[in-house]
């Protein structure tokens, strides 16, 4: 059965969560920055039908974020694609099971000129003049009964050390909300 994935349009409903994220001083919500030791994941609840998106600077899951050039490095960014699509260690479930319906990891590496000038230097020192990686991962799962969801316990921050903070937002039973996941604080409550 195809199933429709998560567009800009669905995601859309998710630009609120910015404004909200923003009241809070526990959130620290930021569209499109890229920032070491930060990643988002998107959520979104339809039916039995959820689907997940994770973004995250390179450097923060393989320790690099230059083109990978070494047997090493590139076997580094292989096992890191492996390991984002084996959800078992990634995700537990609370109140039904959700199957692994499909997984999609992506490397990639841009040039980019937007960053401020100590990033910038730190690139030079380094070698990197100003290329920036990351990796994209998007999940479908398959909820035994969505309704019954009340847990999702995300362990990303636990198996990659360099992500210190996990901004989550979410759409969940009709529901939006945001908050700010570490790898003590792993748990979105869905009411």
């Amino acid at each position: 059965m195809n199933r429709p994935s998560i567009t800009a349009l669905s995601w859309f409903a998710l630009l609120p969560l910015a404004a909200l994220a923003g009241n809070d001083e526990h959130h620290h919500v930021q569209h499109g920055a890229h920032v070491h030791g930060e990643a988002a994941l998107y959520l979104m609840l339809q039916g039995n039908e959820l689907e997940m998106e994770f973004h995250s600077p390179a450097m923060n899951i393989v320790g690099f974020e230059h083109k990978a050039v070494s047997v090493e490095e590139k076997q580094k960014i292989q096992n890191a694609l492996a390991i984002l699509k084996q959800t078992d260690e990634l995700f537990a479930f609370k109140g039904t099971q959700c199957k692994l319906e499909k997984a999609e990891a992506e490397f990639k590496l841009e040039e980019s000129d937007e960053h401020d000038a100590e990033e910038h230097h730190d690139h030079e020192a380094e070698g990197n003049h100003a290329e920036h990686s990351e990796f994209d991962v998007t999940y479908q799962f398959t909820c035994d009964d969505g309704k019954s969801l009340r847990v999702i316990e995300v362990n990303l921050p636990a198996r990659f050390s360099g992500i210190r903070t996990l901004d989550a937002e979410w759409v969940l039973k009709g529901k939006q909300g945001a908050a700010e996941l570490t790898k003590d604080t792993n748990t979105i409550q869905v009411k």
